[in-house]
């Protein structure tokens, strides 16, 4: 089985081509730029049974920005 991706980020999609039953097929998803962090206030559980927080970017040039201010 070949599995090949490639992130198209000035358009925020995802193209994936693999082969099913020996055809080529390619399918196209939206970029879902979420994670979660530690909060106590925060309505989801994580596995460990601590109060989550989920933070929702718009696109690649949010990600990077929030990404560049979190590491400072």
């Amino acid at each position: 089985m070949y599995v090949g991706t490639y992130l198209d980020r000035q358009n925020n999609l995802v193209f994936v081509s693999e082969r099913i039953n020996g055809q080529r097929c390619e399918t196209t998803y939206p970029v879902i730029y979420e994670y979660l962090v530690e909060d106590s206030q925060g309505y989801d559980m994580g596995i460990d049974g601590k109060r989550l927080k989920k933070i929702t970017l718009k696109d690649w040039r949010d990600f990077s920005e929030h990404k560049r201010q979190c590491s400072e």
